[in-house]
């Protein structure tokens, strides 16, 4: 079946006029129509107290206050407050083992394995595997 050209306008409206006008450009003409992808947020799981308390990984209760918390999520970037290397590993790891100390943007601190080399004040990545954090190589 053949629909004339003032059908498919009555059916579609103005949508296919611009579909139709824009049909025979050639492919990169409109480079700059679309903003470039921005970086995919992680999140990490967190729960915050009513009494302002944030806790991660997250908890029950607040550690503060004792109230029910609420689960919520955070972003994954932080800073590096200080670092160190343990030569006697805690059960469960692997010596030596680096940690780092993140602040994270959202406020709270959380403990971080790393492979590779950090520095104060470095900006970082966090990722969570259950309740054991590591900075993004």
């Amino acid at each position: 079946m053949v629909l004339t050209s003032s059908i498919i306008d009555w059916i579609k409206g103005d949508e296919l006029k611009s579909f139709a006008s824009n049909r025979h450009k050639k492919i990169g003409d409109d480079k700059n129509k679309y903003p470039k992808p921005c970086a995919i947020l992680v999140y990490l799981k967190a729960s915050k107290c009513h009494c302002g308390k944030v806790s991660v990984p997250p908890t029950n209760r607040c550690p503060q206050c004792g109230k029910i918390m609420d689960q919520t999520e955070l972003v994954n970037r932080g800073k590096v407050q200080t670092f160190t290397t343990l030569q006697v590993a805690p059960d469960g790891f692997t010596p030596p083992l680096r940690v780092a100390l993140v602040v994270l943007e959202d406020g709270p601190k959380v403990f971080c394995s790393f492979d590779k080399e950090v520095a104060i004040d470095a900006k970082v990545e966090v990722l969570q595997d259950g309740n054991r954090f590591k900075i993004k190589a």
